[in-house]
């Protein structure tokens, strides 16, 4: 056995041309061995489809309670008896005002919701989310006041519930822009549904003032002046 000189092994060779003697083996490992030796450090592949699946769940659901916050406005209020009070919402143009006067023992809370149901469709929803209401309502009305000229509502249906179920027609009354009640009307409100249509206010070109007028007025108007 002969140690004091490198052993020229299959497929090496020699570095230095002054020394052809003298060689060296060269041992590269490859890309995936080093992978494996420091697999720790890097995620999985089923780490990375979790964590990609989770955004894309947190992504839809953040675009779909945006979108739905866009087409609904909701407040509650404390509907107190005793006084004339009111309250209003808005969404995207369309106001829907509740007035109302209640007598009764204690006071409710009650919520007020506009709905945008289609493009030029909207729902106005007022009730109390605990049925059913004992107060007792000696008016109300619901109206869709217009906002700088924007947006012109009508009605197109109601309806309403009491003590007793649905109300019955002669119990509501429907004008236009607003909901008020009929005669029939036994004073027993728990809710009031408004759906309405929606149409954007066109505004008119304004007419232009002719230049120059009536040419033979312009001439006589020149010949007194010469006089």
């Amino acid at each position: 056995e002969n140690f004091g000189r490198n052993q020229l092994l299959d497929s090496s060779i020699s570095l230095s041309p002054l020394y052809p003697d003298l060689t060296i083996d060269l041992h590269v490992r490859i890309a995936s061995a080093l992978h494996q030796a420091f697999a720790w450090l890097q995620p999985t592949r089923t780490k990375m489809k979790a964590k990609l699946c989770f955004f894309l769940f947190l992504l839809i659901g953040y675009s779909l309670g945006k979108e739905n916050a866009s087409k609904e406005a909701k407040q509650e209020f404390n509907l107190r008896p005793g006084a004339a009070d009111h309250v209003t919402v808005e969404l995207q143009g369309v106001v829907c005002r509740f007035d109302y006067t209640a007598n009764g023992g204690t006071s409710e809370w009650w919520t007020i919701t506009l709905t945008k149901t289609q493009s030029d469709s909207f729902t106005c929803d007022v009730r109390r989310p605990n049925p059913p209401s004992y107060l007792v309502f000696d008016n109300f009305e619901v109206t869709f006041p217009p906002t700088k000229g924007k947006k012109s509502i009508t009605v197109v249906s109601a309806r309403a519930e009491g003590l007793d179920g649905q109300l019955p027609e002669g119990e509501l009354l429907l004008d236009g822009s607003k909901v008020s009640p009929g005669k029939d009307f036994k004073k027993s409100l728990g809710l009031l549904e408004v759906s309405v249509k929606s149409k954007s206010q066109s505004k008119g070109k304004p007419k232009l003032k002719k230049r120059g007028g009536n040419p033979d007025v312009k001439r006589k108007k020149e010949e007194k002046e010469d006089l």
